[in-house]
Parts: structure tokens; sequence; C-alpha cells
């Protein structure tokens, strides 16, 4: 989480409960199915990020808590379970 933190340029705060998952979900299935450890290339493979914004408009930062979302990237959803 620390590494995806300071990629993204967000404290541990703004990550939304279900990117926390997504990323455990991520380690998991890198060791205990692929039995490697989680790879960070493959993570920038298939996950983004998207901030979140109070307004319409407004530019796209984290908000306060929860404003940063990952999520699978749509063309690659075929890769991952």
């Amino acid at each position: 989480m620390r590494a995806l933190a300071y990629y993204y340029g967000v404290e541990l705060h703004n990550f939304n409960p279900n990117s926390i998952m997504q990323a455990a979900v991520f380690a998991m299935v890198c060791e205990g199915y692929l039995g490697i450890p989680p790879h960070w290339n493959l993570w920038l493979h298939l996950f983004k990020a998207e901030m979140s914004s109070q307004n319409e408009g407004e530019e796209k930062r984290p908000l306060r808590a929860g404003g940063c979302t990952l999520q699978l990237r749509l063309s690659r959803s075929s890769l991952y379970i």
C-alpha cells in the first residue's frame, strides 16, 4: 500500500475501502495462485487510479478521505479474475 500511495501521490486515507481490498486481492492472487511475489509492472498493466472531485468541472484530485479509486482497466478485464 505504501508503494501505491507513493506512486499515485496520495496518502493511505485517500484510498477508498474497495481500493484497499483490490490491492490485497491482487497480492493474494500473485502469491497464492501464480506463486510469485506481487509484481509492480503487472499491477500497472492491469489497474488504474481514478481521482474524485467534489464539484463538477473541478480538477480531479483526491478528496479528503476516500477519493482515490483503484480500478481494473476495462480493456484488460479478461486477463484478471
